[in-house]
């Protein structure tokens, strides 16, 4: 199994080299066989020298995910373009009433209601809010914020590092928060035990016993109506207390941390684009923006005729 997972790796980097190496021996193709429509307009087969490859690719950010006829295409769903794209019409396509009686029907329409909450993060909905949790006694509420929807406490949690939510109520406790793997914790630290959390001033939340009682349609932003009151994604309290440096509005300390990571790339040959630090150090300028809006990178990153001598060898 292990030297079957190895010979899997090699033959997908095999295809990413061939693939932005824009290669004339790969082809991707439509599944003219696939009877999905979400999933198909989304995705297409590999062909190296026509040869079909178990694996296909995704139109928009062109990862190759396993596929072949007998796994099925429950990767291509699992894959985070799809989710946010199309699953919540997919679902809703699928669900028929009689589920509505189903008590097996309760994990799926959790399912539905965790994607349409990933999808309103992902555009910045203003009818999204995030509320601290006030009774929370455990520091990875330092990290995570309960999501509301129209001023409605929701069964979900969103670490203010990544984004990404985690299941969360009373009864099921802080375990999913403490099990999440945060992309950002190579990079920003929590707080200690002995660290204060500052509490945040919101406005009076309802809480609900189920999501189903949302009005998931969207208003028009042009409608005055349609405009709620939403917490602002505060500074996460996971970053140490430095100076705040007036020009960018970015702790001292994370500015430290980039130039860092961007001297060590000036310093050494690579491909650009294909290099593991860089894409690390882009992914993290990316959340970095998100965060505290934009940037100047030129406030950040030093010249290289500025950084000290390295004697190699």
């Amino acid at each position: 199994m292990e030297m079957e997972n190895q010979g899997d790796e090699w033959n997908k980097k095999f295809l990413e080299t061939l693939l932005y190496s824009n290669s004339d021996r790969l082809v991707i193709k439509a599944n003219d066989k696939g009877k999905n429509p979400f999933i198909w307009s989304q995705f297409r087969i590999a062909y190296i020298d026509g040869v079909e490859q178990k694996y296909a690719c995704c139109n928009f950010c062109k990862t190759f995910i396993k596929y072949s006829g007998r796994t099925g295409t429950g990767g291509l769903m699992r894959h985070l373009c799809f989710r946010r794209l199309h699953a919540v019409k997919y679902m809703k396509k699928r669900k028929k009433p009689e589920e509505e009686k189903d008590g097996g029907s309760k994990l799926a329409q959790n399912t539905c209601v965790r994607l349409k909450l990933e999808d309103m993060i992902h555009r910045n909905s203003p009818r999204i809010g995030y509320v601290p949790n006030a009774k929370g006694k455990s520091k990875i509420w330092s990290q995570f914020r309960i999501i509301s929807v129209d001023n409605a406490l929701s069964k979900f949690a969103c670490c203010m590092m990544c984004r990404s939510i985690v299941t969360y109520t009373g009864r099921t406790g802080t375990g999913s928060m403490v099990r999440h793997k945060c992309s950002k914790n190579k990079y920003v630290k929590r707080l200690d035990a002995d660290e204060e959390v500052d509490q945040v001033i919101d406005p009076v939340y309802t809480v609900i016993k189920s999501e189903e009682s949302f009005d998931w349609d969207e208003k028009d932003s042009s409608d005055p109506e349609s405009d709620v009151n939403r917490t602002s994604p505060p500074i996460p309290e996971g970053v140490p207390k430095a100076k705040v440096e007036e020009q960018s509005g970015i702790p001292a300390e994370l500015k430290r941390i980039i130039r860092e990571k961007h001297t060590a790339l000036m310093n050494r040959s690579l491909r650009l684009f294909e290099n593991e630090e860089f894409l690390e150090l882009a992914q993290f300028l990316v959340h970095l923006g998100a965060q505290y809006g934009p940037v100047d990178v030129k406030d950040i990153f030093r010249r290289k005729t500025n950084l000290p001598a390295f004697n190699e060898g």
